[in-house]
């Protein structure tokens, strides 16, 4: 009889193992043939397909400890949730020393009381990833934002990454990125476009800035406004920002608390799209940080561009680095406004960008105080007085009609007026007619408008 359940009970384990082990067959099966001279050079790539418990995987099944993987995919059956129940155990991989790559999707919930995010922290070189998923967050179940208790205990993710193909929300709750310590942080896929709608907003939570620790974040963007409700103040002090795309507007509202960054970086088309509301974002980041751009465009600050910076701070110490190449030129005006910090403080040495900037504005005559002195730059600053109202976006609920009237385009005047001028410029170094009647039509004087704000159309 004894006999008999030992023989049943060594049938149970072997079936429990295969049972678990099913998932691996596959990957040690290819594995199998490779020695030890191939494996450096090899990438090893095990797909987990149809898990529908994943505290149920053994990675004790890869049968030659040398070959573990280097990117584990894991291929849910349906749309599953990202919570405490959500476990792995990874701690075979702890002493891997090459990079290991886990990439899910398929993800509808992610919970801020989560184990996933917390099994990383032993792990030396790592990266998740997400794609194909909502990155729809509650809070210890719930459809709230509300921070209950304060956890002093941060655990590590190197890299964490949500892909292209993510659906990201409005009002998404910080909190499932609280009590991380993540070096690298990156949202991919964010659009406000006719083809792409996909907005990323967190809800702001007063005074929660300990919670957060991410040293790094890289936001990449097609036509995208930039807002401090995705550049949450709380979450990304002391955080060095990369932003890569094309702008719609950078929208910094005073609101909230002003951004203290360790850097920021952008890396964008054209020069002029970062000054849709004149610079004004500038005086809503801590005075003190290192921005530098990045261009696709040979952007050379011509004098007529002047009014495009109008409300750049003269009281902020920040330091914004063109492009080095933009600056292999004559100085202008235009320059001497832009980057007015170079001129009138001391850099300190740990900022080599800008010392390098510094330098360079010093070779091409920017402080030479006879040129300094005759651009008369307050005279052109009081030339073009804007004021923010002028930039501000108006409401779709207040726009009747897709059809453009001149109503609409006398909130943004200051600002078409700066691109007439810059169209003249080019018609005058281009030796084209300039035709008065046109920019007298565009300026939109009062004195031709009819009762209901409209212009007659003159014959060009």
């Amino acid at each position: 009889m004894l006999l008999i359940y030992i023989t049943i009970f060594s049938i149970l384990i072997l079936f429990s193992w295969t049972s678990n082990c099913s998932y691996f067959i596959n990957y040690n099966r290819i594995n199998s043939y490779k020695n030890d001279d191939s494996i450096e050079f090899s990438n090893k790539v095990l797909d987990i397909f149809n898990l529908n418990n994943y505290s149920e995987l053994n990675f004790n099944c890869i049968q030659n400890k040398k070959l573990l993987p280097d990117q584990i995919n894991f291929h849910p059956p349906f749309p599953m949730t990202i919570d405490y129940d959500f476990q792995v155990n990874f701690s075979l991989f702890y002493e891997k020393k090459s990079l290991l790559t886990l990439r899910f999707q398929n993800i509808k919930l992610f919970d801020t009381n989560n184990s996933l995010f917390k099994s990383f922290d032993k792990l030396i070189f790592f990266k998740l990833e997400f794609y194909y998923s909502d990155l729809k967050v509650l809070n210890n179940g719930q459809d709230s934002c509300v921070l209950k208790s304060s956890n002093s205990t941060f655990k590590k993710i190197k890299y964490l990454c949500f892909a292209l193909s993510m659906v990201y929300f409005k009002k998404t709750c910080p909190l499932f990125l609280s009590n991380l310590k993540i070096s690298f942080l990156n949202f991919n896929g964010l659009s406000n476009s006719l083809l792409k709608r996909n907005i990323l907003e967190f809800i702001q939570i007063s005074n929660s800035s300990h919670l957060y620790g991410i040293e790094s974040l890289q936001l990449n963007f097609y036509n995208y406004k930039i807002t401090k409700r995705l550049i949450d103040s709380h979450m990304f002090n002391k955080t060095e920002i990369w932003l890569y795309g094309i702008f719609d507007f950078m929208d910094f509202d005073d609101d909230f608390p002003k951004l203290i960054p360790k850097s920021l970086n952008i890396k964008t088309e054209k020069f002029l799209s970062l000054f849709k509301d004149g610079g004004r974002w500038l005086s809503l980041i801590d005075s003190n940080i290192e921005i530098a751009i990045y261009l696709t465009e040979y952007y050379k600050f011509p004098e007529e561009d002047f009014c495009f910076f109008k409300n750049i701070p003269i009281n902020n110490s920040h330091l914004l680095n063109p492009p080095i190449s933009s600056l292999n030129i004559n100085c202008t005006c235009t320059i001497l406004h832009v980057l007015a910090n170079f001129i009138k403080i001391n850099i300190s040495k740990k900022y080599r960008l800008s010392i390098y900037t510094q330098n360079k504005l010093k070779t091409i005559g920017c402080f030479d105080p006879v040129f300094y002195k005759s651009c008369n730059l307050q005279e052109k600053l009081n030339k073009w007085v804007v004021s923010y109202d002028e930039y501000s976006v108006i409401p779709e609920t207040k726009i009747s009609d897709v059809e453009l009237n001149f109503l609409i385009m006398k909130v943004k005047q200051t600002r078409v007026n700066c691109a007439l001028n810059k169209i003249r410029s080019n018609l005058e170094k281009n030796y084209r007619e300039v035709n008065e009647t046109f920019f007298d039509f565009f300026r939109l004087t009062d004195d031709e408008e009819d009762d209901d704000g409209q212009k007659e159309m003159p014959d060009f």
